[in-house]
C-alpha cells in the first residue's frame, strides 16, 4: 500500500490546480501573439477565461498515522544515585574478588620420633629429663587481599559528578532517540571513572579483555532504567493516506474514508517594481487582485 502524508496529498492537489492555471495563461499568451500577427484577428480580444470559484470533493483513505512519544524517567535522584553506587560497588568487588589467589594447604605427614633407648645399669641412675618438645608456633593468619568497602563509601567526586550528569541526561528526555546508546555511553563513563579511581584499570583489562563485565552490567542498567521510564505524552505527527484512487474505491469502508471538501477562490497578484525618487533604490511591491 502506498502511503503519503495528508498534507503532501492535499498540497499537491492545490499545486496541480495552480499549474493548470499557469498552462492556461501560457496558452492564452500564444493565442494573443497569433492574434496580433493576423490582420483580422488583431481586432478581436484574445480569448481567456477565469474560474472565480472551484469546489473540490476528494475522498481520502486513511491508511495509518505517525506518532511521536515523549518519555519521562521517573526515578528520584537520590534513589538513582544509591542504585548506581551499589552497582559500582558490586563491579569493584567482583574485580577484586577475582584477584584473590587461594594459597594451597601443605599436607605433610609428620615423621615419628625414634624412641630413645637407655640401657639399664645397676645401680639405677636417674634418667635426665628429656627436653620437652617445643610446641609448634601458631600459623600466621593469611592477610586477606580484599577488604569489603562499606555501603555508600564511594565518595569519589569524579564518579559522583558523572552520576549527576547521567541523571540529568535521563530526565532531560535524552531517551527519546536511541535510548540504549545514551545509557551505554553514560554508564561507560561512570564505569571507567570508578575503576580508574579504584586503581583497578589494569587488572580489569586482564580479567575482561572483551569487556565482558561491562556488557553484563550495562544490560542490567538498561533494564532498570526502562522499568522506571514512562510515556508522558503521545501525539500524532501526521496522517498517512493512500493516494491510489482505485484502492479508495474498492478497498475501503465508511469507517476508513473521509471526504475532503474545499472551496477555492481564484486570486491573482502582481509584483511591481517601485523606484524611490530620492534615493534611487528599487523595491518590489506585491498587489493582489
Amino acid at each position: 500500500m502506498s502511503e503519503i502524508t495528508l498534507s503532501d496529498y492535499t498540497g499537491y492537489i492545490f499545486i496541480e490546480i495552480i499549474k493548470a492555471r499557469e498552462m492556461a495563461d501560457a496558452y492564452a499568451r500564444e493565442v494573443a501573439q497569433r492574434y496580433a500577427q493576423d490582420e483580422v484577428l488583431r481586432h478581436f480580444s484574445a480569448p481567456r477565461f477565469k474560474i472565480p470559484k472551484m469546489n473540490l470533493t476528494v475522498p481520502v483513505l486513511i491508511s495509518g498515522a505517525k506518532f511521536s512519544q515523549i518519555v519521562r524517567f521517573n526515578m528520584e535522584e537520590t534513589a538513582f544515585r544509591d542504585y548506581i553506587s551499589k552497582e559500582i560497588q558490586l563491579i569493584l568487588r567482583t574485580i577484586e574478588f577475582n584477584t584473590i589467589k587461594v594459597l594451597p594447604i601443605i599436607d605433610r605427614p609428620i615423621k615419628p620420633v625414634a624412641p630413645i633407648i637407655t640401657p639399664i645399669i645397676s645401680p639405677i641412675t636417674p634418667i635426665s629429663p628429656i627436653n620437652p618438645v617445643k610446641p609448634f608456633s601458631p600459623l600466621t593468619p593469611l592477610t586477606p587481599l580484599l577488604m569489603a568497602a562499606p555501603e555508600g563509601a564511594m565518595g569519589a567526586s569524579a564518579t559522583d559528578d558523572t552520576i549527576g550528569i547521567f541523571y540529568k541526561d535521563l530526565t532531560g528526555n535524552a531517551l527519546a532517540t536511541q535510548p540504549e546508546i545514551t545509557i551505554r555511553d553514560s554508564w561507560r563513563l561512570i564505569f571507567d571513572t570508578a575503576i580508574k579511581e579504584a586503581g583497578l584499570s589494569e587488572v580489569y583489562q586482564k580479567q575482561n579483555p572483551n569487556n565482558e563485565l561491562f556488557d553484563q552490567s550495562v544490560a542490567d542498567i538498561i533494564s532498570t532504567i526502562n522499568t522506571h521510564t514512562v510515556i508522558a505524552k503521545t501525539q500524532i505527527e501526521s496522517l498517512l493516506v493512500d493516494p491510489e484512487t482505485n484502492v479508495v474505491k474498492n478497498g475501503s469502508s465508511d469507517s476508513s474514508v473521509f471526504t475532503l471538501q474545499a472551496e477555492l477562490n481564484e486570486e491573482g497578484f502582481f509584483i511591481k517594481s517601485v523606484k524611490d525618487a530620492n534615493t534611487g533604490m528599487q523595491s518590489l511591491i506585491v498587489e493582489f487582485d
